[in-house]
């Protein structure tokens, strides 16, 4: 019987990635992922498991870990059971929206219903084959950018900052914390605000396009809704700017004829 394929679902928020950055076992070839009752009982050495991270920075879900399975009986540090997993790689890093793993594509176009449990994905399903054609498809094409463990650390750490801060490669000066998963912690927020979405319901894709999401420190995300109007209207320009094309191309024609800034101002209360 050939190998088999499991989707292994994982929050970005509560997943310790400061355990699996640097408490993998083997040298750095294993990592241990721990079993529990509710998972598929066929999982066996040499399947392949895609891990499936929901709720990343820019709201969107992608797969972004393949890996092999090399021993389903490992024991951790606290005895429990887990399962050892080898060659972990990404498929996909950027999130750009020529990915067609999100949540709702997944559930549409490939009919895999994801919940919190592992589920196998079966070629006798027309949805699951055509989705493991595509994974493998991206995994083995030498042109998709494809990283190691260590290589998605230090994208993270290049990644994941304020966007109030300074440019990526700059030291952070933002303040923060380290979260539950082991990462900074820091706050989605929309630049167009969900709640124009009810008055304007056609701006919604705008809305929750990903070009429209930032990530800010949690003292610059509550100081673009409640500080001082002169302040935000200079976060506003700043952040406007990093995406100045996105919004002139779709946005003016909703602005009645203000600029995007004003509209904005507007929508802040701080003109």
């Amino acid at each position: 019987m050939g190998k088999k394929y499991f989707i292994f679902p994982v929050s970005y928020d509560r997943f310790d990635f400061g355990r699996l950055f640097s408490e993998c076992t083997d040298g750095k070839t294993n990592i241990l992922w721990a079993k529990n009752k509710t998972e598929p009982k066929n999982i066996e050495v040499g399947d392949i498991c895609y891990l499936y991270y929901t709720n990343l920075p820019d709201r969107t879900s992608r797969i972004i870990l393949r890996g092999e399975i090399t021993d389903t009986e490992a024991i951790d540090t606290d005895e429990s059971t887990c399962y050892a997993i080898s060659k972990l790689r990404t498929i996909n890093w950027e999130n750009s929206p020529k990915w067609d793993f999100t949540y709702k594509n997944l559930s549409n176009k490939y009919n895999v219903k994801m919940n919190l449990n592992k589920r196998q994905l079966k070629d006798e399903r027309d949805g699951d084959k055509e989705l493991i054609n595509k994974l493998e498809k991206y995994y083995n094409d030498r042109r998709t950018k494809k990283l190691s463990l260590e290589e998605l650390s230090n994208e993270f750490e290049r990644k994941l900052r304020c966007a109030l801060d300074g440019k990526p490669g700059d030291i952070k000066k933002h303040a923060t914390f380290t979260g539950r998963n082991g990462l900074d912690y820091y706050e989605t927020h929309h630049l167009i605000k969900r709640s124009i979405c009810k008055k304007a319901p056609s701006l919604e894709e705008y809305v929750y396009d990903e070009r429209n999401l930032v990530l800010l420190c949690p003292a610059c995300h509550k100081e673009i809704h409640y500080g001082k109007k002169e302040r935000v209207r200079k976060m506003l320009e700043r952040l406007y700017k990093k995406n100045v094309d996105f919004y002139d191309s779709n946005i003016q024609k909703y602005t009645n004829g203000k600029s995007i800034l004003e509209w904005l101002f507007d929508m802040y209360d701080v003109k």
